[in-house]
């Protein structure tokens, strides 16, 4: 198991992250991290899963739910070098309505979120897509 230490939260609310530990994991500032609670078990975990250096963005896409259409969209992303995070999908109405939520990572990617909204509609992959900037 790994290395631990006490910390304490401030007056606005901030956790210190020990140097020693940030180091360790190549936090810097601005880094961003995922955030989960568990209120049965009265635990917090935080997993880093960005750098400063990264350009995150936001994906939300309503969809037919059709066999593959899912896969057809992910094989579009990976062609156009948009990282993958952290990923949900619901079927809202099996067979007929489905939704996929994403953040990425698009440093590689050469397209603007709004060219590949685009992309994603032309190809008609999506009835709707949404993508902000992280």
């Amino acid at each position: 198991m790994g290395r631990k230490s006490i910390s304490k939260i401030d007056g606005k609310g901030r956790l210190l992250i020990p140097l020693e530990h940030r180091k360790e994991l190549g936090i810097t500032d601005n880094s961003k991290f995922i955030i989960r609670v568990s209120p049965s078990k009265r635990s917090l975990i935080i997993t880093p899963f960005a750098s400063s250096r990264d350009r995150l963005a936001s994906i939300e896409i309503e969809m037919g739910d059709e066999m593959g259409a899912l896969a057809k969209i992910l094989a579009l992303l990976a062609n156009e070098k948009v990282d993958l995070i952290r990923t949900e999908s619901t079927s809202d109405e099996r067979g007929r309505k489905a939704r996929w939520s994403a953040v990425v990572d698009i440093s590689k990617c050469k397209k603007t979120g709004a060219e590949l909204k685009k992309l994603l509609l032309d190809k008609k992959l999506a009835r709707s897509v949404r993508v902000s900037l992280l």
